[in-house]
């Protein structure tokens, strides 16, 4: 054997131990290589068959296939290439030895903990390798445009923060992850190649060690990725509970508040410690809340927690409750070296983008469903078709004069762009029968936007200005009749 390739062979493999035992979030210097026992998921039954447990045995090399990995499989178990998921076979319910470490110790009821994730290896070999409190059921498949691994985890929480710069190497250009659905989280891996999962597999807790999902990750060429990824329907959150029915009473109209992104859609974070998600939550609830007490509205939430909702399903939310006003609550931020920019912003839909940095938005926006795993091609061109033939003129108008009401109220308590109506093709704005805005709350990279954004008492002034909006809006729309087509509804005194 050449004396090249196998120094370059150990130094690899000396820098991907490192990285094993030294994972990022909760172990320390102390933490301890996992035995090298593998529990083997069988692959050979379908969702719908009847599973059997999956068997814990000592993992044994296949001979019949190189190890790609070499020494580190010593530290973190090893499966065969013939009980690898490589086409996003669920996991099974594994009975592993519970975590001996009090502090990673879990009630057997609760969900488990992601404790820290780690990533080794280089361009040719990547693998991912998340800490669990408790071994969990999982899936791992991949997905196209952009070039994806998707990992669904069963009932875990993520106890580790995602900042570490070390999950971005080899095959992993980023990582994002969080709640996707109730009982289901998802970390999203965006791979600089083609790959295909070589093997999927849970390493069974010892000591005090925990239990460890390792994914690995091999380069290859287009036609197998698109041979192995997976239907985008596998993709798609389950199906969402039915809307609370109102009463057939209850007259006033619906106001639909939408916090965008959630879950595994951080938003932006204008290289900050706060996610967008968190910020504009924090505001649709004060303004609900507003809405609420007034008693003259119905409200609804497309989410009032930290949870995904796709595009499509935020516009079809609006149209089941038949709204009267949607309200798209967003917060923007530059990147380093863009320049600066402030103040709030309104937009409304068009075909064609109002400018630049409209148009450049939207696009960022639109490609949330990407960003936490979702193939949505399919759902755009229903909904282009829709508008094609069914967006009404008096709803454009409708959506255009809550713009220029909404703006009116803001400018007392935030600072305003310069420019602070604008419009763009965002799809979810997408409603044909519903007035319709995205409200960008301000910059998160601007430090002195993003101190009022975290304020409490300037995010209670805000949803005042916008509750007052709201009731400007509905009594214009009253007083100044309904055009043919539309149907104003009455709001209570």
């Amino acid at each position: 054997m050449s004396v090249v390739p196998r120094a370059r062979r150990l130094a690899a493999a000396l820098a991907l131990l490192l990285i094993a035992v030294s994972p990022v979030g909760a172990a320390g210097p102390g933490h301890k290589p996992a035995p090298a026992e593998a529990a083997k998921t069988d692959t050979t039954k379908t969702d719908t068959a009847k599973s059997e447990p999956a068997k814990t045995e000592p993992a044994k090399p296949d001979a019949e296939t190189p190890d790609v990995f070499g020494p580190l499989d010593d530290v973190v178990g090893s499966v065969s290439a013939k009980s690898a998921v490589a086409t996003a076979e669920p996991g099974r319910d594994l009975d592993l030895a519970p975590v001996k470490d009090a502090a990673k110790a879990q009630p057997a009821g609760g969900p488990s903990t992601a404790l820290a994730a780690r990533i080794a290896g280089d361009g040719q070999r990547t693998r991912l390798i998340i800490d669990l409190s408790r071994a969990a059921e999982f899936r791992a498949f991949t997905l196209a445009n952009p070039t994806r691994v998707i990992i669904d985890l069963k009932d875990v929480t993520f106890g580790f923060k995602a900042d570490a710069p070390d999950m971005r190497r080899g095959l992993v250009s980023a990582y994002r992850f969080g709640l996707f659905a109730p009982g289901k989280a998802r970390m999203v891996l965006d791979a600089s190649d083609p790959v295909v999962i070589d093997k999927a597999f849970v390493i069974a807790a010892q000591d005090d060690q925990p239990a460890r999902l390792v994914v690995d990750l091999v380069k290859t060429d287009a036609a197998t990725f698109n041979a192995t990824q997976a239907p985008a329907a596998e993709a798609a959150p389950p199906p969402p509970a039915a809307d609370a029915a109102a009463s057939p009473d209850d007259k006033r109209p619906v106001v639909v508040l939408d916090p965008g992104h959630g879950g595994v859609d951080s938003g932006t974070t204008g290289a900050t410690s706060y996610a967008e998600k968190n910020i504009v939550l924090d505001v649709a609830v004060a303004l609900r809340d507003k809405l609420e007490k007034s008693g003259r509205f119905r409200v609804v939430m497309t989410r009032s927690t930290d949870v995904f909702v796709p595009l499509g399903e935020r516009v079809r939310i609006a149209r089941r409750n038949q709204a009267a006003l949607f309200v798209s609550i967003h917060a923007d931020a530059l990147a380093a070296g863009d320049g600066q920019a402030r103040g709030a912003s309104v937009y409304t839909l068009s075909d064609t983008a109002s400018d630049a940095d409209a148009a450049h938005l939207a696009e960022k926006e639109n490609k949330s469903d990407a960003i936490a795993g979702i193939d949505s091609a399919e759902e755009n061109s229903q909904v282009a078709d829709i508008l094609a033939d069914l967006v009404q003129r008096e709803t454009k108008s409708f959506s255009a004069l809550f713009a220029r009401t909404l703006v009116g109220t803001m400018k007392h308590t935030a600072r305003m762009h310069r420019s602070p109506i604008k419009s763009a093709g965002f799809r979810v704005l997408k409603a044909h029968d519903v007035p319709s805005v995205l409200v960008e709350l301000g910059y998160m990279s601007s430090p002195q936007d993003l101190k009022q954004m975290t304020s409490d008492a300037w995010r209670d002034k805000l949803a005042e200005s916008m509750q007052t909006a709201i009731n400007d809006f509905f009594a214009t729309r009253v007083a100044g009749g309904v055009p043919t087509g539309g149907a104003a509804p009455a709001v209570p005194k």
